[in-house]
């Protein structure tokens, strides 16, 4: 059966996808109408309120945690939240991190209102539900905007040495937890008590904790819970994890330190071995590419040995971007490749790379596992795939690995 595409084929598939792209964007139109109507600031927690839709109000008692309080009228529901919004908007602030603070404090600084550009329509949804903000359009600016009557009061919890500590302790917790899924890729609730405790060198509460990243998780979908275990978002298959770190019960997890976890909790890290330096290299003096571009595509490879990924996998995603004469060369270049495997802490290896714990004496031939031939692009016809961090082609405005690529 050929895999070749037929012209009328490919123009009804471009089609399809513009018809797709124009229905998310006919929908985005109509949600953000809905989200940036014009607002007058000041404007007041009440009048915030009335001009949600009572569904949006029940979003907001959920948030609190409001039970019985469905049968409600509009009217009822706001003077019930307008109480319970002033008494928790402490509780609020001692629950999040330095990120959201730094929200909040942006809006406060501002006026009471500001125009972010880098907030994802989930993030602003968090802060949305929790009813100290909300969005509209101001001077013709889409914004996020706190009511008027709460800005005093927030200013002055924000102000707060009490709520400054707690936020730093959440950040803390947050980014050691976000280090640990990145090495290790799924860890057990226990597992990650005890490493948490380890680092910090104290106990932690592990409702409390469970709760603070389960809060994050519906701000921005990093963290991951499943089964008992806490997860990289980008984890496929947590059962086949779990089976791998089982088989090395002659090895624990990898001990980082604090300041690594730190390090790599940061968006888009990227472990720069000397390895890593080796083929960005070799692909700079091969091939006509900038060092960005190099060192954006093996960021990715790396990030493919570190969940996993095959032989042939790593080999689709190569020939994305260069186009192999034939074997030879992709033998010459895969040299590197196997060089900077060995050297990549990896998931299934419980965050070691497998040069440290490979025996003294061994082969060093890498840890990756022989391509399965059906799934790579025959080297001649070189048929150009999206880039796993390419825009998704759907119109979503996700990157394609988040997307369509999943």
């Amino acid at each position: 059966m050929s895999n070749k595409v037929s012209s009328n084929e490919e123009k009804q598939l471009l089609k399809a996808l513009s018809n797709m792209k124009e229905t998310v964007i006919l929908e985005e139109d109509k949600r953000d109408k809905k989200l940036y109507a014009t607002v007058e600031y000041p404007i007041s927690l009440e009048d915030t309120l009335s001009k949600k839709t009572k569904a949006e109000l029940d979003t907001i008692r959920k948030f609190y945690g409001l039970q019985g309080l469905s049968a409600l009228k509009k009217a009822q529901l706001i003077e019930v939240l307008i109480e319970s919004i002033v008494n928790q908007m402490e509780s609020f602030l001692e629950s999040i991190d330095a990120e959201r603070m730094q929200v909040i404090n942006k809006i406060l600084q501002n006026g009471g209102y500001y125009a972010f550009t880098d907030l994802t329509h989930q993030k602003i949804s968090y802060f949305r539900e929790s009813g100290i903000v909300a969005t509209g359009s101001i001077n013709g600016e889409r914004v996020l905007y706190i009511p008027a009557d709460l800005v005093e009061q927030l200013k002055a919890l924000c102000e707060s040495t009490d709520i400054k500590q707690a936020v730093k302790q959440n950040t803390e917790l947050l980014k050691i937890t976000k280090g640990i899924i990145f090495y290790y890729g799924a860890v057990s609730y226990n597992e990650l008590q005890s490493m948490i405790e380890k680092l910090l060198k104290k106990p932690v509460n592990l409702l409390m904790y469970l709760e603070l990243l389960l809060d994050r998780r519906v701000y921005d979908s990093e963290i991951i819970f499943k089964d008992g275990y806490v997860q990289h978002d980008e984890l496929e298959d947590l059962d086949k994890l779990k089976k791998e770190h089982k088989m090395r019960p002659h090895i624990g997890f990898y001990p980082f330190t604090k300041e690594q976890l730190f390090k790599a909790s940061e968006p888009g890290y990227i472990d720069q071995t000397a390895s890593y330096q080796q083929l960005v290299q070799y692909m700079v003096t091969h091939y006509p590419m900038k060092k960005s571009e190099a060192e954006n595509i093996v960021g990715e490879i790396v990030f493919l040995i570190k969940i996993g990924k095959q032989f042939g996998e790593i080999l689709l995603y190569l020939q994305e971007y260069i186009d192999f004469q034939d074997a030879d060369e992709v033998n010459a270049f895969m040299n590197p490749v196997m060089t900077l495997v060995n050297h990549t802490k990896q998931w299934h290896l419980k965050g070691y790379a497998p040069k440290e714990i490979r025996k003294p004496n061994t082969n060093p031939t890498a840890v990756l596992a022989t391509p399965d031939s059906s799934n790579i692009i025959d080297i001649k016809s070189r048929q150009k795939k999206v880039g796993r961090n390419e825009l998704c082609p759907c119109g979503s405005g996700k990157k394609y690995k988040k997307c369509c690529g999943k």
